[in-house]
């Protein structure tokens, strides 16, 4: 067989060497396999995994962990077994901030899961796009489930989140389904390419065609439906039967024990959907490192664009929300220390006088009315 020439450069140059015999296919794709599998496998896409949107992602999944599971064994799960546990006041001051997290996370997981859903309809023949993606939405999906478990914070506009939420599963379950449905792109191209990337030492790519093992996204969906509607179920009843959010949790002493068992396992969930978060980031960073040697160490997402800067501004309003806090907080600390050093002078100066504290502070005007008595009470200690 003659040396082909390898001048294929997009999808259209390959719908006529699909048609080509086994053995005639597989000498072309091995010889111009640069060319070839490189077409089927297709480039990343920085605004879907570039370095800023993955730093998006793991300040997502952080949040997910301190706003849900750890919030609710400090809030929740703790006071319930333990009579003498008494929750962090930290945790109590982040409890403040969670209808915004909560909040954000929503709409971070409505982008990211239209924008997959919208590129899965215009451009879905590139392999690997289409696997980060589905993984994408499977990370932000799961994270702010996770920040939804801690339910018993009240969120404003109830409606309309759930409505968004209701909108937001719609688009994500297009995503994972639209690979399954359409099939494998080139598939008789994709597997001799499999099997040449592998001759040649590079990582298996058995994560790329998964989305579209209709076995698998059937037991995948399967297990997504038992999933969800287990949280529905454990969400609404705890929001019904559950504590009420008053600044700390209240009426945990009447909680039956059914409820308490609902916590228990609403906890355990939240666990596990942290925990398939993890799983889902670290397959597209596996996924990312492996196509990072099919590329030569460029699949274009480390160039920064628009979406990447903006990704790492969608948590803009929880964290200048915390740092307002934070600001606030220093203030009052600022000015505790500085009240502090002024009793202590005041009472240094009176023993040296002789006189009775609250008589020097009324003498000498160091003290209002008011801190001169809070003042006295506290010295007389």
């Amino acid at each position: 067989m003659a040396t082909p020439i390898c001048n294929f450069t997009s999808h259209a140059d390959l719908s006529g060497v699909q048609s080509l015999p086994q053995d005639n296919l597989t000498a072309l794709v091995s010889e111009c396999y640069d060319n070839i599998c490189k077409i089927v496998y297709g480039t990343g896409n920085p605004d879907l995994a570039g370095i800023g949107v993955i730093v998006s992602y793991a300040v997502q999944l952080i949040l997910g962990i301190v706003f849900g599971p750890a919030m609710m064994l400090d809030l929740l799960v703790l006071p319930m077994l333990l009579s003498n546990h008494s929750p962090k006041k930290f945790t109590s001051w982040l409890g403040k901030k969670h209808e915004t997290c909560l909040w954000s996370q929503l709409l971070f997981s409505l982008a990211i899961s239209i924008a997959s859903c919208l590129h899965q309809y215009q451009a879905g023949t590139f392999v690997y796009e289409n696997a980060v993606m589905i993984f994408l939405v499977a990370l932000t999906g799961s994270t702010f489930l996770s920040t939804a478990s801690a339910f018993f914070f009240p969120t404003e506009k109830l409606g309309l989140f759930l409505i968004l939420v209701v909108v937001c599963g719609m688009f994500t379950t297009f995503t994972w389904l639209a690979p399954a449905i359409r099939g494998l792109p080139f598939e008789g191209i994709f597997r001799i390419c499999w099997v040449v990337a592998k001759e040649r030492g590079y990582a298996p790519n058995n994560v790329l065609i998964a989305p579209y093992n209709s076995a698998i996204t059937s037991l995948k969906v399967m297990l997504v439906v038992v999933a969800i509607a287990s949280f529905i179920f454990l969400w609404v009843h705890l929001r019904r039967r559950g504590p009420r959010w008053e600044g700390k949790l209240s009426r945990l002493e009447s909680i039956d024990l059914f409820t308490r068992i609902c916590a228990v396992l609403m906890f355990v969930l939240s666990i596990v959907l942290v925990l398939f978060s993890f799983l889902a980031l670290f397959v597209i960073m596996y996924m990312r490192r492996a196509m990072l040697q099919i590329w030569n160490g460029d699949t274009g997402e480390d160039r920064w664009g628009f979406g990447q800067v903006s990704a790492l501004f969608v948590w803009a309003p929880l964290f200048v929300e915390i740092g307002e806090s934070a600001l606030k907080f220093l203030g009052g600390y600022c000015r505790w220390k500085r009240r502090k050093s002024e009793d202590t002078r005041a009472r240094v100066i009176s023993e040296e006088l002789g006189m009775p504290l609250i008589e020097f502070c009324r003498s000498s005007g160091v003290l209002d009315n008011t801190r001169m008595a809070r003042t006295s009470r506290r010295m007389s200690v």
